[in-house]
């Protein structure tokens, strides 16, 4: 696990060099941990394929004698990620994208379903039945 500053609020955590199913389950892991037990001034969290960046409120974070806010920001993350278990992983989340189908809107509707010999109403079907 490495941890570097991303600019004066921020802290990315690299968590692997490669884009596989262990890195992601450790991102995800990584996540809900620091999303159920944020450091202090905790503004924001963004995941990546083998990464994750913490953006914090420098004033509001835990200051340690002459430690700066992203030195206070790591040893929390540091302290709170260290037995991290891959186990660990939230719900997944579920993001509902609007979809509008034919029409001007989906011109394209027709010709999907006559390529792949469905009716239109069947296309719908299978794009919208999955979650």
């Amino acid at each position: 696990m490495q941890f570097a500053p991303l600019g004066d609020s921020a802290v990315m955590i690299t968590l692997g060099d490669t884009i596989d199913e262990r890195t992601h389950r450790l991102v995800r892991a990584a996540s809900t941990r620091i999303r159920g037990d944020p450091p202090p001034g905790f503004v924001d969290l963004v995941p990546a394929f083998v990464s994750i960046v913490v953006h914090y409120d420098p004033s509001a974070a835990a200051r340690r004698g002459d430690a700066t806010p992203h030195e206070c920001v790591v040893s929390f993350l540091r302290e709170r990620l260290a037995s991290l278990d891959v186990e660990e992983l939230g719900a997944p989340r579920v993001v509902e994208i609007p979809v509008c189908y034919g029409g001007d809107v989906g011109p394209d509707l027709d010709d999907v379903a006559r390529t792949h010999g469905l009716t239109a109403d069947e296309v719908i079907e299978l794009h919208s039945v999955a979650e």
